[in-house]
């Protein structure tokens, strides 16, 4: 970067040949990125900072530990400094409890083009949805800079947290899906699956025993019969 560079070029009025319409042909910057800036363009360089926050787990249940991961990185073309990051949205209405690591960071400066990582860990304390606010950060764009910078990034809305039992049933649903082809997918197609297993079984299970009633209601008839006959060839 140069600094307090003069540009003039004032070699086009001689002779009359030009005449001015539009702009100056000078121009007076405090500094100029050789290579980076266009015509007529004067700027300092200056930090860019992206903030962004993940969860690492897929399914956040009950009692069981989530980590955040919130990720800073300097798009810019300076570096940034007095860098405070912070992340309290998961205290509200109680539905996280903090267990390891804090939700704020600080860094002294931060390169460009350089990216910096934060952890923490929470613990569900209820299930449900939560809706959890952006994380936010501060910055001096350059050293010694008066102007404070902030970034945010999106808020996670629509986090469910389910209960262990929850879990355990999406496990039996999902081998069920699984040992089924595909056929049976939610709780409800299960419920009437198992309704009408269980119906066809009665009827299936009547239906034999009503057969061998009958079955062994005929031997028995057979049986007295066959006694009876007896019976009346000895009286002859």
């Amino acid at each position: 970067a140069a600094f307090d560079v003069e540009l003039s070029d004032g070699s086009w009025a001689e002779e009359g040949a030009f005449v001015g319409v539009e702009g100056a042909p000078s121009l007076v910057c405090a500094a100029v990125l050789v290579g980076l800036l266009g015509p007529g363009q004067c700027e300092l360089p200056r930090a860019r900072l992206l903030l962004s926050k993940e969860v690492k787990e897929t399914t956040l249940v009950q009692g069981e530990n989530v980590t955040v991961v919130l990720t800073v990185y300097n798009a810019g073309t300076a570096a940034a400094f007095d860098v405070e990051l912070s992340d309290g949205s998961w205290a509200e209405e109680g539905a996280f409890v903090g267990v390891e690591g804090a939700p704020t960071a600080s860094f002294d400066k931060i390169g460009a083009g350089a990216n910096v990582t934060h952890s923490f860990v929470l613990l569900p304390a209820k299930a449900g949805v939560a809706n959890v606010g952006p994380a936010e950060l501060k910055y001096l764009p350059w050293e010694d800079s008066d102007e404070v910078q902030w970034a945010l990034t999106t808020p996670l809305a629509g986090l469910e947290v389910i209960t262990k039992a929850q879990r355990r049933w999406a496990l039996v649903l999902k081998t069920g899906r699984y040992a089924s082809l595909g056929f049976l997918k939610t709780a409800g197609e299960w419920q009437v699956f198992i309704v009408v297993a269980g119906a066809l079984s009665l009827f299936l299970g009547g239906n034999a025993g009503y057969k061998k009633a009958n079955s062994m209601l005929g031997e028995y008839r057979q049986k007295k019969a066959l006694e009876a006959l007896e019976a009346l060839e000895k009286k002859q």
